[in-house]
């Protein structure tokens, strides 16, 4: 059986990511705490026992909320499921806004512009992701997707200089590009963690190939 756990990208990343799971034969549960930093997800992991299931596989969407990481909460959220393995989704970088109605809907402000959460709620979740991965990684039972990573085919230089997709409100992965992800994410069911070190060459190969593909288009 598999646990989908987190905030609010649990419930939009993680709906698809359990279509696919089920898709594939997996029990799956999921739990979505829309506005939940990671601290209050590690309070309310515990309130609801969800270690209490020999979960096979953890799959944890958490730091999206966090203004300031709170490193020891995500390391103890990690070992809460332990021996289970599980998989850390990086909080997505923000982006400009590409449904500004649908923003305006979310964020409940009526005048709202594509460039909203610019500069200082990017900055700070770039600062907030970039710790909540060496935490993980600190950890022995995760593994790290960080949806940055991928070369996805639509991606654009976002004004915090992120290379991503812009997203229809701004800060979540919408539903076209949570299709994408999920079954990436799907693959990750069995595995026990990865070295450090393996982790690092890939991010460097990444690199490497987008340079060669920027490069190329050049």
């Amino acid at each position: 059986s598999v646990l989908i756990y987190g905030d609010s990208q649990a419930g939009i990343t993680g709906s698809a990511l359990q279509k696919v799971l089920q898709g594939q034969g997996h029990t799956v549960k999921r739990v979505s705490k829309a506005g939940y930093g990671v601290a209050k997800l590690l309070a309310t992991a515990k309130s609801l026992n969800l270690a209490a299931t020999p979960w096979d596989h953890v799959y944890l969407f958490a730091g999206g909320n966090d203004k300031v990481a709170n490193l020891p909460a995500l390391r103890q959220l990690i070992d809460y499921f332990k021996p289970a393995p599980v998989t850390y989704v990086v909080l997505p970088p923000a982006t400009l806004i590409t449904n500004l109605t649908l923003a305006a809907k979310m964020w409940g402000k009526p005048k709202i512009t594509p460039a909203h959460f610019f500069p200082e709620t990017a900055a700070r979740r770039e600062k907030v992701a970039a710790a909540y991965i060496d935490a993980a990684l600190q950890t022995d039972t995760a593994i790290v997707f960080d949806v940055r990573d991928p070369l996805w085919p639509d991606a654009v230089k976002q004004p915090s200089g992120v290379v991503f997709p812009s997203q229809p409100d701004g800060i979540h992965i919408g539903p076209e590009m949570s299709k994408a992800v999920a079954p990436i994410l799907a693959g990750k069911v069995g595995d026990t963690g990865v070295p450090v070190g393996l982790l690092i060459g890939v991010a460097a190969g990444v690199v490497a190939a987008f340079l060669l593909w920027r490069r190329g288009k050049g």
